[in-house]
């Protein structure tokens, strides 16, 4: 089976969604299938070692971004391929979760024969829905109601993220020395706390911590610099900043540990929205299922769809009494380690090889 997963994204990153693409070009190809990356940059070939990428153009990539033209000529540089190179056509699957991109190989299907299956991650408009429904071959939703919304003439099939459990798995070295932590129960959040203004739930934690006992802190993992700025000023103006630790973005594998070292993990957005309850898989899921720790959430159907009140507890969307007591009640030894140990087990079918193994299965039908 050949694959061509097309994408716009630069290398080295910090987003999830391009982390998610590389994750899932490497799962594909320990299927067996010959996959081709097309990336926007690579600067650091470090960050795709082992795959077989394309940069189609060169060093002029970020100036093109900055340009805003790269979907344009992305278009002519496939069909360039298309005209010139036999295995960017025929029996070959393009692989996309880019609405842009879709549209561009909507296009070129009518003049060569391939296929194309779309991974979902969003709503957009419904006239987008409908060209995916009847353009692509294959549709993958990463929600429930993603995958209502894209039925039509293409199979659509539910695909929730993944994790690398190598990276994830518990650890019995959870020393926090050299990690500069806090001492005491530590409540842990990863990645960006306010991505594209949508608001995670740190303040509401920071806000939290003045009805919490003295000893429990908070720590943030993978805010950029902005957000930490902003964050620990508004944890100061509460009289809790001395309790707030925010970490820039880290590796994996050192985010992993900083995962291994807390006593709860934490993901509270305390407002509902069309994301949080229709578009979102968040691989911190996942990720903190591996690891094997005590998990809070807001309860959000996207998320209750993949973990079930007796693997974590959940809270109502910004209700700080119910947050307060779920870490009281951990912190005091109430916890039920057999939610940790179902986690540990469950997790081990939403593996990023397991993922693409079912999306190949899926193309086989077709």
């Amino acid at each position: 089976m050949r694959i061509i997963y097309l994408s716009l994204f630069d290398y080295p990153t910090r987003y999830a969604h391009p982390q998610h693409a590389r994750s899932m070009v490497r799962a594909f190809a320990s299927t067996g299938a010959h996959v081709t990356f097309v990336v926007n940059t690579c600067t650091d070939p470090k960050e795709l070692e082992g795959i077989k990428y394309v940069v189609p153009f060169g060093r002029w990539g970020r100036r093109i971004k900055k340009m805003h033209v790269r979907s344009p000529l992305l278009f002519l540089w496939l069909l360039f391929k298309m005209l010139t190179d036999r295995t960017y056509r025929g029996d070959v699957w393009y692989y996309v979760n880019d609405v842009r991109l879709a549209s561009l190989l909507s296009i070129l299907r009518h003049i060569w024969r391939f296929r194309f299956a779309f991974e979902a991650h969003g709503l957009f408009t419904k006239r987008i829905r409908n060209r995916m429904r009847k353009n692509a071959d294959l549709i993958i939703a990463v929600t429930d109601e993603l995958r209502d919304a894209y039925t039509g003439d293409a199979p659509v099939y539910i695909e929730r993220n993944a994790v690398d459990i190598q990276i994830f798995k518990p650890s019995h070295k959870t020393s926090r020395r050299g990690a500069s932590l806090p001492e005491g129960f530590i409540m842990l959040y990863t990645g960006r706390p306010k991505p594209m203004g949508i608001e995670k739930g740190l303040a509401f934690m920071i806000e939290a911590l003045l009805a919490l006992p003295s000893d429990i802190s908070l720590v943030c993992v993978g805010a950029s610099p902005a957000e930490k700025s902003e964050y620990d000023a508004y944890a100061t103006t509460c009289g809790v900043g001395e309790r707030l630790m925010i970490v820039t973005y880290q590796t994996q594998q050192i985010l992993a540990r900083y995962m291994q070292m807390a006593d709860v993990l934490v993901y509270v957005p305390p407002v509902k929205s069309e994301f949080f309850e229709r578009e979102t898989s968040p691989m911190k899921l996942f990720e903190y299922a591996a690891v094997g720790k005590p998990i809070i959430l807001s309860r959000m159907p996207t998320f209750e769809h993949i973990l079930d009140d007796t693997q974590v507890y959940y809270i109502e969307p910004g209700n700080t009494e119910q947050f307060v007591h779920a870490v009281q009640n951990i912190k005091d030894g109430k916890h039920d380690h057999y939610m940790d140990e179902k986690n540990k087990k469950w997790v081990r079918h939403y593996t990023w090889e397991a993922r693409a193994r079912r999306i190949c299965a899926y193309c086989m039908r077709i």
